[in-house]
């Protein structure tokens, strides 16, 4: 499963419970990301949060950084907290020198997913897992730089930056046949056949322009 992939499942559901135990809980995510997206088939778990580094499998498919001020962990990294009782665990999203963001459950306690953005410092251990597997994890560099929108095509769906770019989630629709066609330069690509562009009404938003479509990449 790519990363993409993961993160839209995972949000669409709410949240995984891989167990059956105490509801969603972090160790679940953990252990789903660990097979899903890094095809890990070893046994990677552990009572709490705070002992999976006692699993001798994590330095097996992992680097592990304990925090370091020089550290910017990449996306798909794993953040592993010593304290707070049983310990914590999330997948970094993103991050920067100041603070990064974690896709997590149950850190309210309310055995619920969450985006929430973490201080380096706060004042208990942190432990970063890199996973050195990143197949699933990184998007691979497409060079197509140009989207046409046929003027064929009556209207083509567009989705808001910060979510999934799937039905039920668009921000609005362009309207290809209405100006003749629409051209339009890719300022990035977030998944194989979803990039960013941007629109003159819209401003910069996603738009799916897969095989199954009448688009045209070049």
């Amino acid at each position: 499963m790519k990363f993409e992939e993961f993160l839209n499942y995972v949000k669409s559901v709410g949240g995984v419970d891989t167990d059956g135990y105490y509801g969603k809980q972090c160790m679940d995510l953990w252990n789903y990301y660990c097979r899903e997206v890094l095809g890990i088939t070893d046994n990677m778990g552990a009572l709490y949060a705070k002992d999976i580094l006692n699993n001798s499998n994590v330095a097996k498919y992992f680097k592990i950084v304990k925090n370091d001020p020089d550290y910017i962990p990449p996306k798909g990294a794993v953040a592993n907290w010593q304290g707070f009782n049983y310990g914590h665990v999330g997948i970094v999203l993103e991050a920067n020198i100041n603070n990064f963001k974690c896709l997590e459950q149950n850190w309210s306690g309310k055995c619920e997913l969450s985006e929430t953005l973490h201080n380096y410092f706060d004042g208990t251990p942190l432990y970063f897992f890199e996973p050195y597997n990143r197949k699933n994890i990184d998007v691979p560099q497409n060079k197509r730089t140009h989207i046409h929108l046929p003027a064929s095509v009556r209207t083509w769906r567009i989705y808001p930056l910060n979510k999934a770019p799937v039905v039920g989630n668009e921000c609005g629709q362009l309207l290809p046949s209405k100006f003749g066609g629409l051209d339009y330069d890719v300022i990035r690509w977030v998944q194989e056949n979803v990039a960013v562009i941007k629109t003159r009404d819209w401003g910069e938003v996603q738009i799916y322009v897969g095989a199954d479509t009448d688009a045209i990449i070049s």
